[in-house]
């Protein structure tokens, strides 16, 4: 919502894109699970990318050239700042404006529990489904079930996967 709230006051569209990747510990949902999750949230005014060929910074920024946009700011976490802020540069001429940001550094918070995947993914090990749903992005009841049990079985088929090795 603070995305969108942004976006709108510096009249840009915000679009949203969202990982590809999959099957790891990071990582345990795919592309179509994050969609669902997002979508279920009803933000107002969020387009939600759903083309799972625009799944980096480069194939992204080439299609908003080709489709016409002029104007691009990034919002990123602190872990691929870096990277996109060097190939924003690198690519600035293809737009009029191009910027990356660091998504804002403060942890959002939830009944003083700080709201992350990381947090979500440990509460599912912990079997702590009362703390998953209070960090969960959801409040669909039905939702936070299908996804803490989704979230559990594959956390437990990668650490079982993990000691054969």
């Amino acid at each position: 919502e603070e995305f969108v709230k942004s976006a709108k006051k510096d009249n840009y569209t915000p679009l949203l894109f969202i990982s590809t990747k999959s099957g790891d510990k990071k990582n345990p949902l795919t592309f179509e699970e994050k969609v669902d999750i997002i979508k279920s949230l009803k933000i107002q005014g969020l387009i939600i990318n759903e083309d799972k060929t625009l799944n980096n910074i480069i194939t992204v920024y080439r299609n908003l050239h080709q489709i016409g946009v002029e104007r691009v700011k990034i919002v990123c976490g602190e872990d691929r700042y870096e990277a996109y802020k060097a190939f924003a540069d690198r690519n600035k001429t293809r737009f009029i404006e191009s910027e990356v940001f660091m998504s804002n550094d403060k942890r959002l918070k939830q009944d003083g529990e700080e709201i992350s995947a990381t947090a979500c993914r440990q509460a599912t090990m912990d079997d702590d489904f009362d703390k998953f749903k209070r960090l969960f992005a959801s409040k669909d009841e039905s939702r936070v079930k299908k996804y803490f049990g989704i979230i559990k079985q594959r956390m437990i088929d990668l650490n079982t996967k993990k000691k054969r090795k």
